[in-house]
């Protein structure tokens, strides 16, 4: 089997994605695992400079998936899942977020209604406000962030 218009052979198909192989060249064994964990979702970790993210990219790895921490709104855009991280305050994360260009590629993909999942920070950060800053939310979530008395921890 070759390429589609080229007589570069190819190493595997899956719904029209091609493998090719170059001239001269065997499948590289990196090639080949690829190929066996094909099946193996891409979950994008954001990276905002305010996250927990070595803990999640972790959990994703100990449960199969193949995690990537990213502030590259492309990978965002295409990734099969997203995990929001984030510890920290809520004003310096929104800033780092809008300087990345992140807050739009996060809007749309929660709205494509793929997996996301928001860790604590990453979770606040999509309603509409908070009490610990001025900034404004994501407001994927209608609501206000609300402080905890001061007699609770």
């Amino acid at each position: 089997m070759v390429y589609p218009g080229t007589d570069t052979p190819i190493i595997a198909r899956k719904d029209a994605e091609y493998l090719p192989v170059p001239k001269g060249e065997r499948p590289s064994l990196g090639v080949l695992r690829w190929l066996v964990d094909m099946d193996t979702p891409t979950i994008a970790i954001v990276n905002y400079q305010a996250g927990n993210l070595r803990s999640v990219e972790k959990a994703l790895e100990h449960v199969g998936a193949k995690p990537v921490v990213t502030a590259d709104p492309r990978s965002i855009e295409s990734a099969q899942g997203v995990v929001f991280p984030g510890q920290g305050a809520s004003d310096p994360s929104i800033r780092a977020l809008r300087e990345r260009g992140l807050l739009g590629p996060i809007k749309d993909y929660i709205a494509s209604g793929r997996p996301f999942m928001g860790v604590c920070l990453g979770l606040q950060l999509l309603l509409d406000a908070s009490d610990e800053g001025v900034e404004r939310g994501l407001g994927v979530v209608q609501g206000r962030v609300k402080r905890l008395p001061g007699a609770v921890k």
